[in-house]
Order: C-alpha cells, then sequence, then structure tokens
C-alpha cells in the first residue's frame, strides 16, 4: 500500500505543479494581452495627435498664406492710391505758387523726397513757375515690391498739358522708394520721374 501512495503523491504533485504552471502562464498571457491593448490605445491617440497636427499645420498655412496675401493687396492698394494722389497734386494744382504747390504734396514725402521737392529757402511766398501749365493726370498704374516696411514703386501714367488750343500727351514712368509710417506708406525718395516712348509707338 505504501509503495502504491508515493506514486499517487507524485502524480498529485506534478498533477499541482502543471495547474500552478498553467495559471502562471495565463496570468503571463493575460498581463502581455493587457499591456497590448495598452500599446495599442497609445498609438490609436499618437496617431489622432499627429493627425489634428498635420490638420493644424495646413491650417495654419493656410491663414498665414492668406493674411501674406491680404497684407499683400492692402500693401498694393494703398501704395498705389498714394502714388495717384501725390501726382494729382503735383501736377493738377491750379496754383502756380510754389510753396503752396509744396504744402499739397508733403503729407505724401519723407527724407530724401523732402529734399528733392521742398522749394528753397530763397523761394518766398510771392514766388511763382511762371512756365507752370495746368495738367491733367490719367491712366495711373503702379507696380510694387518689398517688405511690410519697405517697398519700391514703378508708376506709369500719361500727362496732358494744354498750350493755347493744343493739346500735348506724354507718357511718364516714375520710380520711387517708400517706407511705412505707421499706417501710411510715404514716399522717401524719387528715383527719376521722366517721359518716354512706349514701344511700338514708332
Amino acid at each position: 500500500m505504501k509503495k502504491n501512495r508515493i506514486p499517487l503523491i507524485l502524480v498529485a504533485v506534478f498533477i499541482g505543479l502543471l495547474l500552478v504552471s498553467n495559471w502562471q502562464t495565463g496570468q503571463a498571457l493575460k498581463r502581455e494581452k493587457e499591456r497590448n491593448q495598452d500599446i495599442s490605445r497609445q498609438l490609436k491617440k499618437q496617431e489622432v495627435t499627429i493627425a489634428n497636427a498635420k490638420e493644424s499645420s495646413v491650417t495654419d498655412s493656410k491663414s498665414s498664406s492668406t493674411a501674406e496675401k491680404s497684407l499683400t493687396t492692402n500693401n498694393t492698394k494703398d501704395i498705389s492710391s498714394n502714388l495717384a494722389a501725390f501726382l494729382q497734386n503735383l501736377y493738377a494744382s491750379k496754383n502756380k505758387n510754389l510753396q503752396e504747390r509744396y504744402k499739397k504734396i508733403s503729407p505724401f514725402l519723407t527724407g530724401d523726397a523732402v529734399k528733392q521737392l521742398k522749394p528753397s529757402s530763397a523761394d518766398n511766398s510771392d514766388s511763382q513757375d511762371d512756365g507752370y501749365t495746368p495738367t491733367t493726370i490719367r491712366d495711373i498704374e503702379t507696380f510694387n515690391s518689398g517688405d511690410s516696411k519697405n517697398q519700391e514703386a514703378v508708376t506709369f501714367y500719361k500727362m496732358e498739358n494744354k498750350v493755347g488750343d493744343t493739346t500735348k500727351e506724354v507718357n511718364m514712368v516714375m520710380r520711387t522708394k517708400l517706407v511705412k509710417s505707421g499706417q501710411e506708406w510715404l514716399i522717401s525718395k524719387i528715383e527719376y520721374n521722366t517721359g518716354y516712348e512706349p514701344r511700338g509707338s514708332n
């Protein structure tokens, strides 16, 4: 009987060890499954975060591009408007007095442009441009480039002078440098302002 008990005990011990081993294996597999599920959830969250970041980046890029285009458009409108007003006040004024005419254009000027166009101190309030003839300015078109503080512009326009019964039309081109002062674009220098012959006019 004792000899029979020993194998039975060994079988019972073996079965017990096998059950314990299976339980431990099951627990390990359960923990591994839970770990894999956690990793899967983290990866999904990361994918969502990356997708949101990409969408935000595209949106920011579009917004930035739109803002830049809007700024460029506004600059072009402001510069074109200011240069057109400057030309009208420079030429179309009916006042022959140099000082009075300068007062009309001075709000558009700064820096070297002031030195270029301001009448000399020798010109008193009675000084006049005897050869001055009222001029009509039309077909003003400006092209500009630069950044948010400094711009260069080329302006094409037609100038008509009437002498007696004869009207003379001249094609003009003006190149200017401008700087941003507050909310306004001011002419800082006039590179040239002269007549030209359009291509194909001959």
